[in-house]
């Protein structure tokens, strides 16, 4: 009887013991996931993220035709006109303000299952008629950017995108 009684606590102290040591195995391997998953957030005003979008804009720019004057002044006026971002709140962003965002949001929180708090939404900061945003949410360890409004009558925005950093 002392025997099986002693078995019993071995084997409960035993499993209290495993219990708690997976436990704090899986709590270190997710701390070690959140270290390792993503480099650092990046900010609207970043300077690499700035040069990032700029590459991407004169490689698209390149790639486009411009076959009248007209077309080659405004890719020129594009450009000269990227000066910096700002940072822009996702959670009160609408169609409004707008649309090809606006609809480019809503297709990756459902395609991709993102949150908002997934999503960095940065905005053009000049003062311009239709502003390019970039959208940026976590990959691979990395962010993907989607540079919108870069091409006016298209809402594929999978086609202007870059890796960032």
């Amino acid at each position: 009887m002392l025997i099986k009684f002693c078995l019993f606590l071995y084997a409960f102290f035993l499993s209290f013991y495993i219990g708690n040591s997976s436990a704090q195995s899986v709590k270190n391997e997710k701390t070690e996931l959140n270290q390792n998953s993503y480099v650092a957030v990046p900010k609207c005003n970043d300077a690499n993220l700035y040069e990032k979008v700029l590459q991407r804009v004169k490689q698209y720019s390149d790639i486009s035709i411009a076959d009248s004057t007209i077309v080659k002044r405004q890719k020129a006026l594009m450009l000269k006109n990227i000066e910096s971002f700002e940072n822009v709140d996702v959670k009160s962003f609408n169609p409004e303000t707008d649309f090809n965002t606006a609809d480019a949001l809503i297709s990756l929180k459902i395609n991709k299952q993102l949150t908002n708090d997934d999503i960095i939404l940065c905005k053009q900061a000049k003062n311009i008629k239709k502003p390019l945003y970039i959208i940026l949410y976590p990959q691979d360890r990395s962010y993907v950017g989607h540079i919108i409004n870069l091409e006016q009558y298209s809402a594929d925005y999978e086609k202007i995108s870059f890796t960032y950093p």
